[in-house]
């Protein structure tokens, strides 16, 4: 991909950056456990997960042209930040255990949908419908 490719996907990331920041920022303002501060972090959460998850994919396709695209506090997210962000939205809902449910039924479905035997493998785009079936 040519330069000028790389600093367009850079500046929609700190673009995106600069808007999702402002929303880690203010779950400081709820009490933990409450309701509003669980959505914030689930969202916070997911963003940073998958924004992670693309930069890692372009490094390994060679798309990153050797130059980091994300801060530390993005680099350094993982599954274990995306179970939160799950756990987090279950918290959030007004029924936690059907919302847990269907978090696991949606994975399953996933991983019988989409299975891999190369995990670093990003396949076809997933569309919306899918998740409302």
């Amino acid at each position: 991909m040519d330069g000028d490719g790389f600093m367009e996907r850079k500046s929609i990331l700190f673009n995106s950056t600069t808007r999702i920041d402002p929303l880690a920022l203010a779950s400081a303002d709820y009490p933990i456990g409450t309701q509003r501060k669980n959505v914030l972090l689930s969202i916070v959460a997911g963003f940073y997960y998958t924004t992670g998850e693309i930069a890692s994919y372009e490094t390994l396709q060679g798309a990153d042209q050797g130059y980091s695209t994300l801060g530390s506090d993005m680099a350094d997210v993982g599954e274990e930040d995306l179970l939160e962000c799950l756990h987090k939205a279950a918290e959030s809902a007004a029924d936690v255990s059907a919302e847990a449910q269907w978090q696991q039924n949606m994975a399953d479905r996933l991983l019988t949908d989409f299975q891999t035997d190369d995990p670093d493998q990003i396949g076809p785009p997933i569309p919306r419908e899918y998740f409302l079936r």
